[in-house]
């Protein structure tokens, strides 16, 4: 293979300016999830090296390139947008600052600017002082001159140093080379706002220094993307190790990098007296996130269940040995047998999870360690001038798909017969021991516990304030923020009203207005509508123990809550599709989280009023809205929530049942937006602000 050929062209590229050690370490660290494009000085080296990275199966190439030459870079540049997508540059020069590093940093800006698509970063590279020093220049020359500004707006000027230090030298002798630095960075802070307006996210490294206020500050300019630095220090003039700084670099190039935001960290895991947690630990492939006394690591996600597993729940479905039935063509026994026979044959024989598979890793997922939780969650930031935070908390016997039609309807209002300004960062977690996020350390949690980690999930994405919604366990969720953690709440949306301190058969049913009422009187729920409460309450494991064991009984125990629960007149593929209730299905199997999610419950104690955790009133005092649906399990008058709620919305839907969000996903898209419009900051809402990220 030649130096210019691509093994993997649907991966973007990145570019890694620097073909020494920390280089290399760096870009085969990158090479998991990049094609790399190598640019160094020495062409032999930087080509051996690029080829023994190809040897190893390493997408990679490489340019000869001296990077403080104009028409080398331009070549570079050349090489760039035939390869591209760029996705990242990364300046790797292990050097002291000198002139030639600043133009080598301003050169590779050039590149950036010229052809990177979707930036997520310039780099500032080890030893460079290019980008945060620029306070200095300004206490140094307070009033440089005409001749001299003229120059810092043009740092491409040519003879740009000669130019500053005829300007200054009768005034400050010696201080050009400052005025040099602070040309760049002003180039570097435009250029950082241009990017950030097309939603790139900047983030900046610079080890060994103290980054100045006001350089961080002007870099980080008008910047719009989600926020910028991660202010790069070492302290007591500790430098990280080659390894740890090459991880650290390949780190800070990752998408995942676009969620650090304000926080101090080290390479080499220390921390400064201001910042130090109780524990600290080296950086491996991933830098921590610090947030008070906890550790975040978020890392990309996808889906990829082994096939040998997905074999092996096809040869235990044909294997079924089937329960004997009788008189149960009405579903009054319980799942009937002849549509579960339809159902797992076509399960064994006709779902496509691959098919499933790839559609929800179409979506953007992660999984974050907090405090040894692993939580898994979708992230889709919203297309719109200024989207809000959203939470979408799931229920049991939910997963986070349930949310599959309704988080692009939030995220791209306009995409969906709605308005952008609209729009909402959309953020889905799996409930602890659901799906993804588990197995779980220790003690199952509950949704007290839940509400503390989603508090601490959205600071850690750089959400200050958020929106929430939930039905079922994922009401309570929603109930206990919005009464536990009003600081941090914009608002509680949910699709059954969960009221702290207040019992679930509380309220007179003489409150119900005659609409309200016609609801409660249509329900057609049966008296073991609530057995399983009980059964995940005190009897988890027993139960586990068969349905871990068999796919078909998991599948009919399930199965029965979604027909009796759903707004479905008794056909329960008329509310979900075939392939959607399959899908779900199969991620409770493939996850082996049936018990997880019983314990959830257990731990919750659903059958006891939320405790309270405060004595503030109402109990939420945040904006409230309530979805009310027909087929919802439990109904409560609307004064009853309004007089333990910030009541602000209450809307009666003619159709809908408990999964309401994947029922009826228009109509709850549109609820919430109707909800949240007017809580929306009025001075964005009438300037337009092309502003995104969190609501403060």
């Amino acid at each position: 293979m030649n130096a210019g050929t691509s093994q993997r062209p649907d991966l973007p590229l990145a570019v890694v300016v620097g073909a020494g050690a920390m280089g290399m370490s760096a870009a085969r660290r990158l090479g998991d999830d990049y094609r790399v494009l190598l640019a160094d000085i020495d062409a032999e080296r930087v080509e051996k090296r690029a080829a023994s990275m190809r040897d190893d199966g390493y997408d990679a190439q490489s340019q000869e390139c001296d990077i403080t030459d104009r028409a080398s870079v331009d070549r570079l540049a050349e090489k760039v947008a035939a390869a591209g997508p760029l996705r990242a540059v990364a300046h790797v020069a292990a050097k002291s600052p000198s002139m030639g590093s600043w133009q080598e940093i301003l050169a590779l800006n050039l590149v950036g600017a010229a052809h990177v698509e979707s930036a997520l970063l310039p780099v500032a590279g080890l030893g460079t002082a290019a980008v945060f020093v620029s306070s200095i220049a300004a206490h140094l020359v307070p009033d440089p001159g005409p001749e001299a500004l003229a120059a810092l707006d043009d740092p491409l000027a040519p003879d740009l140093l000669g130019r500053l230090d005829r300007a200054v030298t009768e005034r400050t002798p010696g201080a050009a080379y400052s005025l040099a630095k602070l040309a760049l960075n002003r180039m570097c802070a435009r250029r950082a706002a241009a990017w950030g307006r097309r939603g790139a996210r900047i983030v900046s490294m610079s080890p060994g220094l103290i980054a100045t206020p006001m350089g961080a500050l002007e870099f980080a300019g008008d910047n719009r993307g989600p926020k910028l630095a991660l202010l790069q220090r070492t302290p007591l003039g500790r430098e990280g190790t080659m390894v740890e700084t090459a991880d650290a670099i390949a780190f800070l190039v990752s998408a995942r990098a676009s969620f650090i935001t304000g926080v101090d960290l080290l390479v080499d895991g220390g921390v400064t007296a201001a910042s130090r947690p109780r524990t600290t630990r080296p950086c491996r492939n991933t830098l921590p996130r610090i947030q008070g006394e906890l550790i975040v690591d978020i890392e990309p996600f996808k889906i990829a269940i082994p096939q040998r597993e997905v074999e092996a729940l096809r040869t235990r479905l044909g294997d079924t040995r089937w329960a004997p039935e009788r008189d149960n063509e009405d579903w009054s026994l319980g799942v009937n047998g002849t549509y579960l026979r339809e159902l797992t044959d076509y399960w064994r024989d006709g779902f496509d999870w691959r098919a499933q598979e790839a559609r929800i890793n179409e979506l953007p997922q992660f999984r974050v360690n907090i405090d040894g939780v692993p939580i898994h969650f979708i992230h889709v930031r919203g297309k719109g001038p200024n989207p809000v935070p959203i939470v979408l908390n799931h229920g049991w016997p939910w997963t986070f798909w349930d949310f599959k039609d309704i988080i692009m309807a939030l995220a791209d209002p306009a995409a969906h017969g709605g308005d952008a300004a609209d729009a909402f960062d959309v953020v889905v977690p799996s409930l602890p021991g659901f799906g993804f996020s588990g197995p779980l350390p220790g003690a199952a949690l509950g949704y007290v516990e839940t509400a503390d980690l989603w508090v601490t999930l959205m600071r850690g994405l750089g959400y200050e304030k958020f929106v929430t919604h939930g039905g079922d366990a994922g009401a309570f969720v929603s109930a206990r923020l919005g009464h536990a953690h009003p600081d941090s709440l914009i608002g509680v949306h949910f699709s059954i009203p969960i009221l702290p301190g207040v019992p679930h058969d509380a309220g007179d049913p003489a409150d119900f207005t005659p609409q309200e009422r016609a609801m409660v009187e249509g329900q057609d729920l049966g008296p073991a509508a609530f057995v399983h409460v009980l059964i995940n309450s005190f009897d988890p494991q027993t139960l586990a123990w068969a349905m871990h064991d068999s796919p078909v009984g998991q599948a009919a125990w399930l199965l029965l809550r979604r027909r009796a629960w759903s707004d479905c007149h008794g056909d329960l593929e008329s509310a979900f599709d075939r392939d959607t209730l399959l899908t779900h299905l199969s991620l409770y199997w493939f996850t082996d989280s049936f018990l997880g999610s019983e314990m959830f419950c257990r731990a919750s104690e659903f059958t006891a009023p939320m405790a309270l955790a405060n004595d503030v009133k109402p109990e939420i005092s945040v904006p409230t809205a309530v979805a009310v649906m027909p087929k919802e399990v439990m109904h409560r008058p609307r004064a009853l929530v309004a007089a333990h709620s910030d009541l602000r919305q209450w809307t009666l839907f003619p159709r809908g049942g408990h999964f309401a969000a994947a029922e009826e996903p228009e109509l709850i898209a549109e609820d919430i937006r109707s909800f949240v419009r007017p809580l929306r900051p009025a001075e964005r809402r009438a300037s337009g602000s092309a502003q995104s990220g969190p609501l403060t």
